[in-house]
């Protein structure tokens, strides 16, 4: 547990926080790929919607459509308190600038959930990646939306 906190601050100095924010609300289309280990990689399209204020991030939906491979985003709030990403009361993540990132460990499951986005103007980069618990990658999603 004393870990994730120590990366949970590595990474808010990384990203460099400050008062100023992009604000990620609204909705986001675009195209990507779906990875699933070393074995597949499938093209998608995709959109997701936010609703971002100074105390919460709110995923409204999303989903990526790869080929025969469908992944819905469910709806979620987490709270921003400090630069910091709270769900349920835990700490699972940062925002920054123009970046958010989380991960978390689901430890019934045995695997890692990371989630990064990169905002530049009206577009977003998105990654998402799911690791088990001996390191193998279970999937990755990658993608670039654009405001709609």
């Amino acid at each position: 547990m004393r870990s994730r906190g120590l990366l949970v601050f590595l990474i808010s100095l990384f990203l460099n926080f400050s008062l100023a924010r992009a604000d990620f609300s609204g909705l986001w289309v675009g195209e990507g790929s779906l990875h699933q280990g070393d074995l597949r990689s499938f093209p998608c399209t995709a959109f997701l919607e936010f609703r971002h204020s100074a105390v919460e991030l709110e995923t409204i939906q999303g989903q990526f459509d790869c080929q025969k491979v469908r992944i819905r985003s469910l709806s979620k709030i987490v709270a921003i308190i400090d630069g910091r990403l709270y769900y349920k009361n835990q700490l699972v993540g940062v925002i920054g600038v123009q970046d958010i990132f989380s991960s978390y460990w689901d430890f019934k499951a045995g695997w890692n959930h990371q989630f990064r986005l990169h905002r530049k103007d009206n577009f977003i980069r998105y990654f998402e990646q799911t690791t088990l618990a001996d390191g193998r990658e279970y999937y990755r999603i990658e993608a670039v939306l654009k405001l709609d």
